[in-house]
């Protein structure tokens, strides 16, 4: 039989489920990764989207037919 439910215990085991808060390092920690994190995403996209318009560039170059220019000596 199933023990009663007590606000913040587990009815079969007895341990406590509350949420414990965050502390200022755990906090400032957080945002130093999340920091880390998004400034990694940003220097990944500039460098994606720096070749992809070398990239472009080259495939737009070679893609049309260019007569050779002759001597007009």
């Amino acid at each position: 039989m199933p023990k009663t439910f007590e606000r913040g215990v587990c009815p079969y085991c007895g341990s406590r489920l509350g949420v414990s808060s965050l502390c200022a390092k755990e906090i400032a920690l957080n945002v130093i990764c999340a920091i880390m994190v998004l400034t990694a995403f940003f220097l990944i996209y500039r460098f994606a989207d720096h070749w992809l318009t070398l990239k472009m560039e080259t495939i737009t170059e070679h893609m049309f037919w260019r007569e050779p220019l002759q001597s007009w000596d």
